[in-house]
């Protein structure tokens, strides 16, 4: 039903306002598009779920099966679509996984939940009993959180985890690169008075080779080459200015006139002799690094003659980066620094990588908390998936450090949920309650199912034996895709990280408790003027 909103709000609105009403208009339509939105996830979901053909805006083509990098691409007109994304949003940037889970398990919810209202039931019936069935379920997950890692400092460990996690998109490229991520993060969250941040692994793109060639080194890189002919510094003191670095530029606009030629001559010898008496303060506190917006000319010659490498950095940000490595003060006047303001640094280097010369900062663990990735690619796709890689292992990093807490994976806490709330049902009073927490329990099974068409395997049996497993009392039982059969998950390393399907669980449900409480849609249309 669509009608004038006016007729009815006694001029208090614009006249431009449409409503749509009623069950038909607004519930069917929502699910409905819900439902594309899980449709469009559910080929790609699992380790053998189908790639997207995604053409972007800037004319660049994008091949994925990443969940969350499909969403991030599309461009969605509907507002319950939007709702669902916005979670997928928070689930990518804090998480860094079970973006795919969310999305199918919220579609799920909405498609019985479609059939419960054709079948009478009340919306206010199924968001109550869909509130209470959270808490029993969150309350299960709980205990199935039965494993931890002993030691997050170790690196072989946490590479099997997240291997498991971010590798089987793209197997031969995570096994390069994981190690490599592991290794750093668990640098990062050793070093005494750090909290492990994102910022502090960087990537740096460069195009040419090939992906086996990507590397992470300590410290930081920038893509520039140095000013003058020095070109390595071992044991670097640096001075970092946000000035430009010249000693004789006045600060107002003047003119000189020159009599004969030997006036010009002997003003340039002065000048020489004033610039290396100020570089000769530098050199007397042993900095050997100067880094500055601008530089003279005049003062690069003589940087060159006395050894002193010269970086002409104008980025706000590269010089903050530094600054933080080398423990140095940025100093906004021209003037020699103390002791406490001169940063140090094991080495400085200029290195060529193909047609790319970079300056790097290498910086040994013990005074240093950065790690940057050099990625190489023949092409930009693939370096895009390399910057997505290191993003999304780095956040599920984060998710296990807050909370060391893993779930059987493999499909196997899907359906041992999936029995117990059954089982918990069979005591409820209410059979509208009872029959309504079935079909709750019956959404948690949707997801070994696709896992199970996705691989293209017989779906039927391997279902039937998960069940008669987690009959038995063997809540660990998941799906093997390696055999095509179910194998225990503590015995074969199968494991879900416990934060990540949780918040996926808890804001699915706060999607579809909205969407469902929507009883009205109020459109309004901009006036129309000639």
């Amino acid at each position: 039903m669509i009608n004038n909103y006016n007729q009815h709000n006694y001029g208090i609105l614009s006249e431009n306002l449409e409503t749509q009403v009623g069950l038909n208009e607004v519930l069917v339509k929502n699910i409905e598009a819900c439902q594309e939105l899980k449709n469009l996830i559910s080929s790609s979901y699992g380790p053998y779920g189908e790639s997207k053909m995604i053409n972007q805006k800037n004319g660049k083509i994008l091949i994925t099966s990443d969940s969350s990098v499909i969403l991030n691409n599309l461009e969605f007109i509907h507002p319950a679509s939007k709702i669902i994304i916005s979670s997928v949003f928070f689930q990518d940037q804090e998480l860094g996984d079970s973006s795919g889970f969310l999305v199918i398990f919220a579609g799920e919810i909405l498609l019985r939940s479609l059939k419960l209202l054709n079948k009478g039931f009340h919306s206010f019936e199924i968001i109550k009993t869909f509130q209470k069935a959270e808490i029993i379920c969150l309350k299960i997950f709980h205990t199935l959180s039965n494993y931890r890692l002993k030691n997050l400092g170790s690196v072989k460990s946490l590479i099997s985890i997240l291997l498991v996690s971010v590798g089987f998109k793209c197997q031969n490229l995570a096994k390069h690169i994981i190690p490599q991520i592991a290794y750093a993060c668990v640098n990062i969250n050793s070093c005494k008075n750090h909290k492990f941040s994102q910022e502090n692994i960087r990537v740096i793109k460069i195009l040419g080779g090939g992906w086996f060639n990507t590397k992470t080194i300590t410290g930081t890189i920038i893509l520039k080459d140095s000013e003058g002919s020095i070109k390595v510094i071992n044991s670097a003191k640096i001075a970092i200015f946000t000035c430009p670095f010249d000693f004789l530029t006045p600060e107002t606009k003047s003119n000189m006139q020159f009599k004969n030629p030997t006036e010009m001559l002997s003003y340039e010898s002065k000048e020489k002799d004033l610039m290396d008496e100020k570089l000769n303060k530098f050199l007397s506190k042993g900095i050997n690094v100067i880094l500055a917006p601008h530089f003279n000319d005049g003062v690069i010659e003589i940087c060159d003659k006395k050894k002193i490498l010269v970086l002409k950095i104008q980025s706000k940000f590269e010089i903050q980066r530094i600054a933080r490595l080398t423990n140095s003060t940025v100093l906004p006047k021209l003037i020699p620094p103390k002791s406490h303001e001169i940063g140090f640094c094991d080495k400085v280097s200029v290195r060529t990588f193909g047609s790319q010369k970079v300056i790097i900062f290498h910086q040994e663990f013990s005074q240093n908390n950065i790690f940057s990735v050099i990625a190489r690619a023949n092409c930009n796709a693939i370096l895009d998936s390399i910057e997505r890689l290191v993003f999304k292992t780095s956040s599920i990093f984060k998710t296990i450090i807050r909370e060391n807490k893993f779930i059987p994976g493999g499909g196997a806490c899907e359906i041992e949920i999936s029995r117990r709330l059954k089982s918990f049902s069979e005591g409820l009073l209410s059979p509208t309650e009872r029959y309504i927490f079935n079909e709750f329990a019956n959404c948690f099974e949707i997801l070994p199912e696709i896992l199970i068409e996705n691989s293209k395997s017989k779906g039927s049996k391997l279902i039937s034996l998960l069940h008669e497993k987690h009959k038995k009392g063997v809540d660990s039982e998941g799906i093997d895709f390696v055999n095509f059969s179910t194998s225990c998950s503590k015995k074969s390393g199968t494991w879900d990280i416990f934060s990540s399907k949780f918040w996926a669980i808890k804001n699915s449900l706060d999607s579809v408790l909205t969407i469902l409480s929507i009883d009205q849609i109020i459109i309004a249309k901009e006036n129309l003027r000639n």
